[in-house]
C-alpha cells in the first residue's frame, strides 16, 4: 500500500486501517478485502492496483488495473 507521507510502500495486514487516497497493489497469488463504511466489502484479486477515495457518505474505488468485486449489505 502506498500512502501519502510514506516514502516506501507498506505491507497490509488483517484489520489494518485504510485511509482515503491510499493506493493498494496486490502481488501474484494474493487478494485483499477492504471494508468500506461497515456496509460494503471490496475484493481485489491478484495483480490489481486500486485507490479508495472517501467523501461524506460516499466511497469511490478507482481501478487502475486488475479485477475487483464488491458486495454491499442490504438494509431493510
Amino acid at each position: 500500500m502506498a500512502r501519502t507521507g510514506l516514502t516506501e510502500p507498506a505491507s497490509v495486514r488483517f484489520r489494518d486501517p485504510v485511509f482515503t487516497r491510499d493506493r493498494i497493489s496486490t502481488g501474484e497469488k494474493s487478494i485483499v478485502q477492504v471494508l468500506l463504511g461497515g456496509k460494503a466489502v471490496v475484493t481485489a484479486r491478484e495483480l490489481s492496483v486500486l485507490t479508495i477515495n472517501e467523501e461524506s457518505l460516499r466511497s469511490t474505488v478507482i481501478l487502475d488495473s486488475g479485477k475487483v468485486g464488491a458486495s454491499v449489505l442490504r438494509t431493510a
